[in-house]
């Protein structure tokens, strides 16, 4: 399991090759620092689980950068709201 932090966020990838070929990765996104556990109370993490017919390495790289826009429109939509 590979962990990774981004903008107060842990980013947590677990990769499962199949018997196919084709790389299961799994990853899960929790709030790390207080302020964004605060705002995201009522769910304690988000995840999602894809499949890819790539590399491993690729596999990874994508489902981190999929994680990173994920806490990116967290934040943005959190910073939405307190401005209206």
């Amino acid at each position: 399991m590979e962990k990774h932090e981004y903008r107060g966020y842990e980013i947590a990838i677990q990769v499962e090759r199949l018997a196919s070929g084709r790389f299961v990765v799994d990853s899960r996104v929790t709030a790390k620092s207080d302020e964004e556990r605060a705002h995201k109370s009522n769910t304690p993490w988000l995840g999602s689980k894809q499949l890819h017919s790539t590399s491993q390495e690729q596999a990874v790289s994508r489902a981190l950068n999929s994680s990173k826009q994920r806490i990116d429109l967290l934040i943005a939509n959190r910073s939405a709201i307190v401005s209206m």
